[in-house]
């Protein structure tokens, strides 16, 4: 999915087609979903009033046993200028990363940015922070960030690619780097999830500010459990029922470890 979003915002750029945030994660969960029905659930929420919206979607990694939640924001970055020019967006006067990070907080789970990439520049003007795999441009098409740790960096100036990337891995560091995940040979999804966020937590964290990371859980939210028991059929009636205690989210996605 990194790769795919690279291309086409490479090729969008090349032909002056515009491509929003909405779209490339639209996109996304569509692909996604397609390529592992059996190992992913999306439920799609109609998208509350901007006035209360902070984080795009929420995301529940799970072997079954073991649970790690995610709150995410999507930021695209801007070609010509190498700048998340949306990164300051305020809601009625208000910071969004500010909501973002009070929901997450309400939730217990990690904030996260999804940047959407495609650049000019090259390595080793771009960073590239994993340690499994050598550096491969196009995987840059989707890096993670931890969000606490990027607010203090949206204060000094302007928020690009060289900022951020020193505080960023690859999208498929989340779910893929077992390096990080502890003493296990075998580490789950959401251990490997788990141990990467901390790694993005501690990578951004100054000597004057240490950022605590919610672990992995043994048991999702209620109405997680309500959602991915539900029937297909009868799957927009408990959506419904559950809005209210989802909060302010486009998109809910569980992901199961192939067994």
């Amino acid at each position: 999915m990194a790769q795919k979003i690279w291309t086409d915002l490479g090729r969008a750029r090349l032909l002056g087609i515009n491509r929003g945030e909405e779209t490339i994660t639209d996109n996304f969960l569509l692909d996604v979903q397609s390529a592992h029905p059996a190992e992913v659930a999306t439920f799609q929420f109609t998208k509350p009033e901007e006035s209360v919206t902070g984080a795009d979607w929420e995301w529940w990694l799970t072997n079954g046993r073991e649970w790690v939640g995610l709150l995410i924001q999507a930021k695209i970055l801007k070609a010509k200028a190498n700048l998340y020019s949306s990164i300051k967006h305020k809601v009625r006067g208000r910071p969004q990363i500010d909501i973002l990070l009070d929901q997450a907080n309400l939730k217990g789970i990690p904030a996260l940015y999804f940047l959407y990439n495609h650049s000019l520049l090259t390595f080793p003007k771009l960073s590239w922070n994993c340690h499994s795999t050598p550096p491969q441009l196009e995987q840059l098409g989707c890096t993670v960030a931890f969000a606490a740790a990027v607010k203090p960096l949206i204060k000094q100036g302007g928020v690009g690619i060289s900022t951020l990337g020193p505080v960023s891995v690859p999208l498929r560091c989340l779910v893929c780097c077992r390096g990080f995940a502890g003493s296990s040979d075998d580490p789950s999804l959401p251990r490997r999830a788990d141990g990467i966020v901390r790694f993005l937590a501690e990578r951004a964290a100054s000597a004057d500010a240490r950022f605590d990371v919610p672990g992995v859980r043994y048991d999702p939210p209620a109405y997680v459990r309500e959602l991915i028991s539900a029937p297909i059929e009868d799957r927009q009636r408990v959506i419904e029922q559950v809005r209210a205690e989802v909060g302010p989210i486009g998109s809910l996605v569980v992901i199961k470890d192939r067994s």
